[in-house]
């Protein structure tokens, strides 16, 4: 939970490097001195993290043995 300052997607945008300029500056700068701000920050980018753990991770596809020799047929 951020402070009634700051916009929730624009945390989230900043947390994901979405921001350039004067606009991720006032968040930055923002985030520096509030807690519940920078700590909503890192919830997302520790979400962000997991997420691309993991899809990192995805088993692999198995085709049974005549599923397989069907593509390889088309």
């Amino acid at each position: 939970m951020s402070c009634d300052k700051m916009d929730e997607v624009a945390l989230t945008a900043f947390a994901l490097g979405e921001l350039e300029g004067n606009e991720a500056e006032t968040i930055k700068s923002h985030v520096e001195g509030c807690a519940p701000c920078r700590q909503a920050v890192e919830d997302v980018r520790e979400t962000g993290r997991r997420l691309s753990q993991a899809l990192a991770v995805e088993k692999p596809l198995h085709l049974e043995a005549a599923q397989k020799e069907r593509i390889m047929e088309a």
